[in-house]
């Protein structure tokens, strides 16, 4: 889950790349109402890219917060 989530947010970071990129070419073509257009596309991919910033987080801890269990289960273990 971790890898398809940290490539889904690489993914994200591209695409909102590009859509900058797009933003200036409108903008310096003239073309105003397709870079509003542009601009509210990029905000659903921004918000996109924030909620897979959470959810890698959420994997994160959840992956730290098992690794440190396992571990102390194994200590307990050995002790007794």
């Amino acid at each position: 889950m971790f890898e398809q989530t940290a490539q889904n947010l690489h993914d994200t970071e591209l695409r909102i790349g590009h859509q900058l990129t797009r933003i200036r070419q409108l903008e310096l073509a003239g073309r105003l109402s397709d870079a509003r257009h542009a601009r509210e596309t990029l905000a659903a991919i921004t918000e996109t890219r924030d909620a897979l910033l959470l959810r890698l987080n959420v994997v994160i801890s959840v992956a730290a917060t098992q690794a440190k269990w396992t571990s102390l289960v194994r200590s307990i273990s050995r002790a007794g």
